[in-house]
């Protein structure tokens, strides 16, 4: 009996062990994520000007960057290396190489990275880096997923002038930002639901996984391998994507084979220098019909509803440039952009209006139906203007209730919850801006409302969360049509006066050198490019009316203007002055200040006091002009001869 005892723990021990191994297993590979094998290509220089040691570390920091997300290993360089020699391959690869060697070092992504910028300011050490990733994927044989990580540096008290320290802090910050945007804004696979009687395809993606109107999805099916006894992905066609509700999607057929119920669909990646402008049919919405049916005034009507289009204006009118400009507190200081509300006009009734959406993008015609272009929501009926600038925030949450009177004639709630981020400027990107008003549907009555913001973060290093909005009744009833484009407006920073240095009281008014820096070097883009800079010299007791002012200058790195002053007709000795820079971009509207410019910090100086000139004549005899002598014996106007 003992005996047997001992048998039957022991046999309850070891399926209690195995029981609690298996059982652990499944629980560990139900908390496993699912890890893609990525190869990483050497990154494009898109900057034309950097080495390939920097390149080289730029793949590194890519590299690095992927492997400590977590959600990716690396394919080690040596053996890329080895796969591209023995393919007789060389980078940058087209999309059929890149598969070729995915298939090759059994890769499920093959990581494609660009470095848009890359600057490090030689006197403080501040810098910039931008780095754009994007993911092939392997089934779907398309570029599926990227994003884009913008860096700086501030400048360095006391800087040692060691660019390679500073260079690798900011290529390691922008593989990071950009690797965590690209996971950020990775769109789950989607399958095809059905094909409704007209050829549309409904599928099950919205727009909470980021769905937007002329989005294109490539569409994917599973056939069995006999000889592989496997099912294997093939591409038989893309959609395109032409109405989005929030969990569902309807698209059109635009290349390839008509889907099937249940074929896979994943989303295409586009680049952040594609910018496609979607022309889309203005719809007529629920809301508006009813306002004409209740035969309102058009300014009721204008106040009021409708979908909206992202499509040219009728007669090709061009953007509004002076309602979205640079502009700056004080000289010196980091400017803002300006943007004006345009939709004041005619006389909008304000008890109908909740607020405003103000949206970004580097094209005219803004995505207005893209929570992800959305950079500041105000609740402020009499909205007029507001200031955009370089501050990230992320996670903005603005909110507000209201009661109206529905079309059956009882009170009904509304509402609105738009979750934004605000990215911020990038020193040489050019912008446009849109807006669209928040509105009470059919015939609103004075709002019982309550208005808050929440959830603004400020770390450091700032994390973006997915942008939405929720709308009662639905966004087509409750958003404007958008107005017209407001830009296009470049964003530069003020130069950086460097000589004469400030406070410095030695400078000889016949000739003076004046020396500054850019901030936004003329390579940040078309639009910093098309800066022009011009030198202003004020006395110190007048800072309105200049005593010089250039030419307007084309950029460079570094800039130099001589102004050379022999008769003293410009600068005065023994007096004071001041200088600074002024900046504006040629084609753009001008900022709104007294000099229609962004203006540098101001750098003072003062003229030293020189001897007397000597008063010179010119003999009758000669045309070389010569001193006017003068002694006991009187004034001579000739040289004397020799005695």
């Amino acid at each position: 009996m003992i005996r047997s005892t001992q048998g039957s723990k022991l046999m309850i021990t070891i399926t209690l062990a195995v029981w609690c191994l298996a059982t652990g297993l499944a629980w560990a590979q139900v908390g496993a994520k699912e890890v893609s094998h990525a190869v990483v290509l050497p990154v494009i220089d898109k900057t034309g000007r950097q080495s390939q040691a920097i390149l080289d570390k730029a793949t590194a920091a890519v590299a690095l960057a992927l492997e400590d997300a977590g959600e990716f290993t690396v394919v080690p360089t040596s053996e890329l290396e080895r796969e591209l020699a023995g393919m007789g391959l060389r980078t940058p690869l087209n999309p059929a190489e890149q598969l070729r060697l995915a298939e090759r070092l059994h890769a499920d992504k093959v990581m494609t990275s660009y470095l848009h910028a890359l600057a490090v300011d030689g006197r403080s050490g501040a810098g910039e880096c931008q780095i754009e990733v994007q993911a092939l994927d392997v089934r779907a044989e398309e570029i599926t997923s990227g994003g884009t990580g913008v860096a700086s540096t501030k400048p360095i008290p006391g800087w040692d002038k060691d660019i390679m320290n500073v260079v690798n802090e900011l290529l390691r910050q922008a593989a990071e930002l950009a690797v965590r945007d690209m996971l950020r804004k990775s769109i789950r696979r989607g399958f095809v639901e059905m094909i409704d009687d007209l050829g549309a395809v409904h599928v099950n993606l919205g727009m909470r996984d980021g769905i937007a109107v002329g989005q294109e999805l490539v569409v994917m099916r599973g056939y069995w391998q006999r000889e592989l006894e496997k099912t294997v992905m093939r591409k038989i066609g893309t959609i395109t994507v032409k109405q989005v509700a929030s969990d569902r999607l309807t698209a059109a057929v635009s290349s390839g084979m008509p889907p099937r119920t249940g074929d896979r669909v994943y989303v295409l990646y586009r680049p952040v220098e594609v910018q496609k402008a979607v022309a889309r049919g203005k719809k007529v919405t629920k809301g508006s019909r009813i306002l004409a049916a209740l035969g309102l005034a058009a300014g009721i009507v204008a106040t009021g509803l409708g979908g909206h289009t992202d499509s040219p204006p009728a007669g090709g009118a061009a953007p509004a440039q002076g309602l979205a400009t640079a502009g700056q507190a004080a000289p010196g200081q980091t400017p803002t952009i300006r943007v004006t509300n345009v939709m004041n006009h005619p006389n909008p009734d304000y008890t109908k209006i909740k607020g405003y959406v103000v949206f970004r993008g580097e094209t005219p015609y803004v995505d207005t139906d893209d929570p992800e272009s959305i950079v500041h929501v105000s609740g402020d009926s009499r909205f007029s203007n507001w200031d955009d600038d370089m501050t990230a925030r992320a996670g903005i949450v603005a909110q507000k209730e209201w009661t109206f009177i529905g079309r059956d004639g009882e009170e009904e709630d509304a509402s609105y919850e738009i979750t934004y981020n605000h990215r911020p400027l990038e020193p040489g990107r050019t912008y446009y801006y849109r807006l669209r008003r928040i509105v009470s549907p059919y015939q609103p009555q004075v709002p019982m409302a309550t208005e808050q913001a929440r959830g603004v973060r400020t770390a450091q290093e700032i994390e973006y969360e997915e942008a939405e909005w929720e709308f009662e009744p639905n966004m087509d009833e409750v958003l404007s049509d958008p107005s017209a484009p407001m830009g296009p407006v470049t964003y530069i920073l003020p130069a950086l006066p460097s000589q004469p240095r400030d406070g410095l009281t030695t400078i000889n008014p016949r000739e003076i050198t004046f020396v500054w820096d850019l901030q936004t070097p003329p390579t940040a883009g078309s639009g910093a490019r098309n800066a022009r800079y011009v030198l202003l010299v004020f006395r110190a007791d007048d800072l309105n009316n200049p005593v010089y002012q250039s030419e307007a200058m084309r950029p460079t790195a570094t800039m130099t203007k001589v102004v050379r002053d022999p008769n003293e007709d410009i600068f005065q000795r023994d007096t004071d002055y001041v200088w600074m820079v002024g900046h504006y971009v040629e084609g753009e509207s001008r900022p709104n200040n007294k000099f229609k410019m962004v203006l540098s910090e101001q750098y003072h100086f003062r003229t030293v006091s020189l001897p007397p000139s000597p008063l010179m004549v010119r003999p009758a005899t000669g045309d070389k002009p010569v001193p006017v002598r003068r002694g006991w014996w009187g004034e001579t106007r000739s040289p004397r001869g020799p005695r």
